[in-house]
């Protein structure tokens, strides 16, 4: 009987720290977001990243703190936003998001599909990747859309 209240507890300890943690990550993602502080700067010619994201998803965990360095790094050559896809109140919230920003069909084809992060220069998708969290991959994709 103790043995089954030890193991129930340490599950409901690691249900804890990763529900925290994955909380973190969107809140993390949702904070960056802040770079598009207006239809202005969509409007510019700075290419897209954009990023489908979850936060009940283990890929965009790994994929988190890379994105957050990049988003640091490239935050004044490159637009970024991100489609939150953890439930179906914030899917309806980020269809809008997308149709804003003119990349319903991205959003469309991709929603399912967690931690996809692609790139767009001119209109036109130039790179996609999931499940990546290879910064060189990332930096590689985003020095080819800013020149």
């Amino acid at each position: 009987m103790k043995f089954t209240k030890l193991i129930f507890g340490l599950l409901f300890a690691f249900a804890i720290i990763v529900t925290s943690d994955s909380s973190a990550f969107a809140q993390d993602m949702k904070g960056d977001d802040k770079m598009m502080k207006d239809d202005k700067m969509m409007k510019d010619d700075r290419p897209v990243v954009a990023i489908i994201f979850a936060d009940w998803c283990p890929a965009c965990q790994s994929v988190d703190p890379v994105m957050k360095g990049l988003m640091g790094e490239y935050g004044e050559k490159l637009n970024f936003v991100v489609f939150d896809v953890s439930n179906d109140e914030k899917i309806a919230a980020s269809q809008k998001k997308a149709a804003k920003y003119g990349l319903s069909a991205f959003f469309s084809d991709h929603k399912t599909k967690t931690s996809t992060v692609a790139v767009f220069k001119d209109g036109k998708q130039t790179y996609k990747t999931a499940k990546n969290s290879k910064k060189a991959d990332y930096e590689k994709a985003f020095a080819a859309a800013i020149q």
